[in-house]
Parts: structure tokens; C-alpha cells; sequence
């Protein structure tokens, strides 16, 4: 398969959605700087997109302004009326000829904003992602082929189900030696070992630590370049060959 092949795989699974959050921020990164995926992912946004426009109006079932509103105001809510809402068709094209007159209006853009700021705060987030980019200060035996400014490892923290996927990008094997992944948190100066990574595929480790999302928000995770099986000591032996900061997934 051809370099070409890879980005326009890459890109339609990017437009189709099937990326997990970890590989979707790698490709919106890589799009900065990458003209050819860049492109590959417009055809297959113009390729798509006809698809949206066929899709039928969809228009929100009339009991959720007064469920929101129960949750939020409880028997105040009562005295609110809806608004009314105008179907929208899923495309591309600017919302127009939006025109709400009540105050019922306003109840509900209150509603929406309440919601979506607690559900994308840091305190409650349920996923993070991080890209591990080659240290500066570390040793070169990780050094590959590719371009790099690809990460070495992207890494993605699933809270809810509990577990980290570790995906090597830019990464060459190494005989007889063995890559480990470490957190360091808050002012800690000592890194936690979080397992043992595979060298050639994604490393689904478990995560059974029980602390909040947004004590995770930048802490460091590393990689350390170890003896086959990993450190012995609880501590890296090995220098840090790979370093990045664990962020909350954006929508």
C-alpha cells in the first residue's frame, strides 16, 4: 500500500468519524502541516456531502425543553413556556431564518449553555489524550524514518471504562529492550509506572487509579526506554526518549 493509500484511509475514516478521540487529534494536528492530507480529507468531505443533504429534517421530540428545564429549575420550570423549534437539516449551509419571540427562547439558550459547560469542564470530563513527542534531552535510539514532527505515541485515557490505549506513531523497534510508560502528576517529582508498551501496535493497559479528571488536566506522561520486561525498580532506569501532557478531548 502507498504513502497515498495511508492518507486517504486516514482521511476518509477521519470524515466518516471512526477515529478514536486520541487518532482524530493526531489528524487535526497533522492537517496543519500535511497539504496532501489536508486535501484528501476536503474530497472526502465533498464526497460525503451530498449524503447529509439527502438525510430528512430532524426536529427535537416536544418533551425535551420541559425535561431540561425540570432538571434545572424543577417546579419554577412550570412557568416557562418552550420555544418554539425550527427542524434543521444536517449541512454544511448557516442556519438562517432563526426567529424565536418569547421569553421561553432565552430559557432555553440558558439551558443549553448550562449543560454544555458542565459536561466540557475539566472537573467532568471522562477522556483524555495525549501526543509524546521525542525529548530534546533524551537519547536518539528511538530515532525513526518518519517526519519528526510526528508524535512517538499517542495516548488516549478512557476514566469511564478505565483504561489508557497507547498507539505507537513514530516509533522504531528496539531489540531486546522495552518501552514503559510513566505519569507524573501535580508537583510529584516521583513517575508512577503505567505499564509496559508494545512497539509495533496499540497497548490497551488498565487504569485503575481513582482521581478526578480535572487533577489530570497536564500531567506529564513519559516513556522511558528500559531492559526487555521493563524497570525492575518502580523508578525509570532508562533515559525518557518520549514526554507529552495529558488535555480533555475537544468535541
Amino acid at each position: 500500500m502507498t504513502d497515498d493509500d495511508d492518507i486517504d484511509g486516514l482521511a476518509a475514516e477521519y470524515v466518516l468519524g471512526s477515529l478514536d478521540p486520541a487518532e482524530r487529534q493526531y489528524v487535526n494536528a497533522r492537517r496543519r502541516t500535511d497539504a496532501a492530507l489536508s486535501r484528501a480529507v476536503q474530497a472526502w468531505e465533498w464526497r460525503l456531502g451530498s449524503l447529509s443533504d439527502a438525510a430528512p429534517g430532524i426536529s427535537p421530540p416536544g418533551h425535551l425543553f420541559v425535561s431540561i428545564a425540570n432538571r434545572l429549575w424543577g417546579e419554577e420550570s412550570r412557568a416557562i413556556e418552550p420555544a418554539v423549534v425550527i427542524p434543521f437539516r444536517r449541512s454544511a449551509r448557516r442556519w438562517r431564518g432563526l426567529a424565536v419571540g418569547s421569553t421561553g427562547a432565552l430559557a432555553a439558550c440558558l439551558a443549553l449553555i448550562v449543560i454544555w459547560l458542565t459536561q466540557h469542564s475539566p472537573s467532568s470530563q471522562t477522556a483524555l489524550v495525549a501526543e509524546l513527542h521525542r525529548n530534546s534531552n533524551g537519547a536518539t535510539a528511538d530515532e525513526s524514518t518518519k517526519p519528526a514532527t510526528q508524535p512517538g505515541f499517542l495516548v488516549s485515557l478512557d476514566l469511564t471504562a478505565s483504561t489508557i490505549k497507547v498507539t505507537p506513531v513514530a516509533v522504531r523497534p528496539t531489540s531486546r529492550r522495552s518501552y514503559q510508560l510513566w505519569l507524573t502528576q501535580g508537583g510529584s517529582a516521583t513517575p508512577n509506572s503505567l505499564g509496559v508498551l508494545s512497539q509495533s501496535e496499540p497497548t490497551t493497559l488498565a487504569w485503575g487509579r481513582h482521581v478526578p479528571a480535572g487533577d489530570l488536566v497536564n500531567a506529564t506522561l513519559s516513556v522511558s526506554l528500559e531492559p526487555e520486561g521493563g524497570s525492575t525498580t518502580g523508578i525509570p532506569t532508562g533515559p525518557i526518549v518520549f514526554i507529552g501532557k495529558l488535555v480533555p478531548t475537544t468535541p
